[in-house]
């Protein structure tokens, strides 16, 4: 059997090898094996079912030095322990007395098993329910993930001498994170999860166990004039030893040709130490234009913070972006990530309908798509998009396939459990919800935005007090509670702090003609009579916002107005709201179910406990 075949794994009798990663895992438990042992199980592998002598052993395994006999007696040793086998009733090694050693056991490369579990259970799936169940075989088919090395590339270490580079220390290390990301023989862990890592003091092992990680990328960036110095190292992180280290030198002024070196050292190291086969540049940024990269920055950065003139500038910096660089598949992917969120702000609210919304989900779809072409490994983002335009289409089960198929693939995508506790909320299962969004921000705790929707999934279950605290991170991390008004004023009436909502209604520009007497009515429901003919008459001249309207009643448990006044259309913001304790004497209104079928909620999607 061929040693690159064996190289990715393979079965012995009840027990799995993965040469790379130097385990065997046994029905019981995992062994790490030492490179030379496991080295001297894939040699009796090639040749199974044959005598390999003691010198043949010694010079394949030891080729680079001078050892005695003892040393290939010791990892036979370490070998029959680990696999649980006996020098006098072998089921694994067999000892030819003063000859070699020959592997008497079954081998079945795991390629092998696995394509033969996946057949039959693709013909299983698809005789029981068809194309509907597709996302299920994929829970047989991430056993391929697992046998794989896994390998995460942690933030450069930035010296001060080079701390003005623009974007250096991120820029190499995301380029070799898309790279890597490329090759069929790694899992790669993604940049959001392995960025978080940036202590020092923590044992490079704890950060392997912390990531889940066979090996780590680490290195540092220093600059000394117009040179600059990066260091890169692989390292194992079972053992927390380094596997390889290189410096190499470049110019400040052409830090695209330093990613690149980069990269070519990393793809040799790769290569020669671990098995891989050679990383290929793709298109994703390798060669990237600086300027191109900068504004990509500045635009993610933007789309970050939300806001409806942060989200029109991301979009200018992203179309200025390709523009400099056609082929930039993550622009393509943030440009449609970003035009998706465009209809949902103020300025366009007013005049937008839903024949526009799918007009810019459509112009959506085919950013997406042009990324997907340059970059395949952009594969589950563009699910995740997919799935968020179909949940604003109201398309509530094939969204919710989307994203389960997606974060299978990829359970640390951070954007694609954001939008899923999203679909969760509007469909009743404010737990399942909250479950996903504690991911999202598990993930990427810094992001503004999923602290927001972490405020929003603890005020949807009842817990007033977290969501206060996490309304406060996300506004210290740049987040303006203002793009989500109506449940921050849920939240704000709950704990009865009617002058914040005074406050948030002023700044959104609304005229206090009509806030004045709402407010009064939301505190002494005495005088709610008068405010209605108020609200009322302002609702028909235009002066309050149509998000506004289903809130408004709801907050009154005005039934027969709410009604009337729930938005159904593809933006609307009242869904979400239908679940919470506010709205309870709507769902026991006859009507409701009438309501629900206005925006495609049926049995089969609705989640909330009866």
């Amino acid at each position: 059997m061929e040693r690159a075949e064996l190289l990715n794994g393979f079965h012995l009798g009840q027990h799995r090898v993965l040469p790379r990663k130097e385990k065997i895992i046994t029905p019981d438990e995992t062994h790490h094996v030492e490179p030379k042992v496991m080295d001297v199980l894939v040699c009796l592998a090639t040749r199974a079912g044959e005598v390999v002598t003691r010198d043949e052993l010694l010079r394949e395994v030891w080729s680079d030095t001078i050892v005695g006999d003892e040393v290939l007696s010791r990892a036979i040793s370490l070998l029959r322990s680990s696999l649980g086998d006996e020098r006098t009733n072998p089921k694994f090694i067999r000892t030819i007395p003063r000859h070699g050693y020959e592997l008497i056991a079954d081998i079945v490369p795991v390629e092998a098993a696995q394509a033969a579990t996946r057949n039959t259970w693709q013909k299983a799936i698809f005789a029981m329910v068809g194309g509907i169940a597709l996302a299920g075989m994929f829970l047989f088919w991430q056993q391929a993930d697992q046998e794989r090395i896994s390998i995460a590339v942690l933030p450069l270490t930035v010296t001060e001498s080079a701390a003005a580079l623009p974007t250096g220390g991120e820029g190499i290390a995301v380029h070799l994170i898309s790279a890597l990301t490329r090759s069929p023989d790694l899992n790669v862990i993604a940049r959001r999860t392995s960025f978080q890592v940036r202590d020092d003091s923590l044992d490079i092992r704890d950060i392997g166990d912390q990531l889940d990680a066979d090996y780590l990328v680490e290195g540092s960036l220093a600059q000394s004039g117009s040179t600059v110095m990066l260091t890169l190292g692989l390292v194992n992180s079972d053992l927390g030893t380094n596997v390889w280290t290189e410096q190499i030198e470049g110019s400040a002024d052409d830090l695209a040709a330093l990613r690149d070196d980069a990269l070519e050292a990393l793809s040799s190291a790769v290569q020669s130490h671990l098995g891989i086969r050679p990383l290929t540049q793709g298109s994703g940024i390798a060669n990237l234009n600086e300027e191109a990269y900068r504004k990509y920055l500045e635009a993610k950065y933007q789309w970050s913070l939300r806001g409806e003139l942060r989200i029109n500038r991301a979009i200018e910096l992203l179309r200025e972006a390709i523009t400099l660089e056609p082929e930039f598949a993550q622009a393509h992917l943030a440009l449609a990530e970003t035009v998706v969120l465009k209809p949902f702000y103020p300025g366009q609210q007013a005049s937008a309908t839903d024949e526009s919304l799918l007009e810019q989900f459509n112009m959506a779809r085919q950013s997406a798509e042009v990324a997907l072409q340059l970059d395949p490994t952009l594969a589950v983002d563009v699910d995740v998009l997919e799935g968020s335009m179909l949940m604003h289409q109201q398309q509530w089960l094939d969204s919710e396939l989307r994203f389960k198929f997606a974060l299978q693939q990829d359970p640390e995508n951070a954007l694609g459990h954001y939008w899923y506790s999203m679909l969760l909320s509007q469909i009743g299962d404010y737990s399942s919800a909250l479950d996903h969004i504690l991911q999202a921000t598990r993930i990427e705790p810094l992001s503004a935005v999923f602290n927001d929707r972490l405020a929003l999934a603890y005020l949807w279950v009842g817990d007033n007090e977290a969501a206060g605290r996490q309304y406060q991170v996300a506004g210290q991390l740049g987040y303006l509670e203002s793009t989500q008004p109506k449940p921050y004023i849920l939240y704000a009436l709950r704990s009865e702090q009617f002058d914040a909502i005074r406050s948030l209604l002023g700044r959104l520009g609304l005229a206090s003609d009509w806030v004045e007497p709402f407010v009064s009515g939301l505190a002494d429901p005495a005088v709610r009579a008068d405010s209605v003919s108020v609200l009322e008459t302002a609702i028909a001249e235009g002066r309050i916002p149509r998000i506004f309207w289903f809130g408004i009643w709801v907050l009154y448990e005005d039934a027969d107005r709410a009604m009337r006044d729930f938005d159904p259309g593809f933006k609307t913001q009242d869904i979400e709201l239908l679940w919470a304790a506010e709205t309870d004497f709507l769902r026991k209104d006859p009507r409701f179910n009438d309501l629900l079928s206005r925006v495609n909620l049926d049995s089969r999607t609705v989640r909330f406990p009866q």
